[in-house]
């Protein structure tokens, strides 16, 4: 399993969250996640780290269009992102050009 800290940014929203890749290597690993319903098409896990919410199914998010639209985004994108990087959903729905900052920064 591989893990990743993201910035979800959206209009007035910035969410820390915690990514995991749910991949399991050994049989009883892929068996007790194919148990959990993980899959090779949904196998981020996203844990909120303000609320603790937790889904591996972007059409179970709360806050409809900033989770599930960022959950996707991460999913397509996994190898490409880097731990810091910035989900920024405006960005990926057209609505802006450029990325969001990361608020992150701020606090190092």
């Amino acid at each position: 399993m591989k893990t990743k800290l993201l910035e979800i940014r959206d209009i007035g929203t910035r969410i820390p969250v915690l990514c995991v890749k749910m991949e399991g290597k050994t049989r009883e690993e892929v068996g007790m996640l194919a148990m959990a319903g993980f899959s090779s098409a949904r196998n981020i896990l996203i844990v909120s780290l303000t609320d603790f919410h937790t889904t591996y199914d972007p059409f179970k998010q709360p806050r409809g269009r900033t989770y599930f639209n960022a959950h996707r985004y991460i999913e397509r994108n996994w190898d490409d992102l880097k731990n810091g990087d910035v989900i920024d959903v405006e960005y990926i729905l057209g609505e802006k050009d450029d990325i969001k900052g990361a608020e992150w920064k701020a606090y190092v």
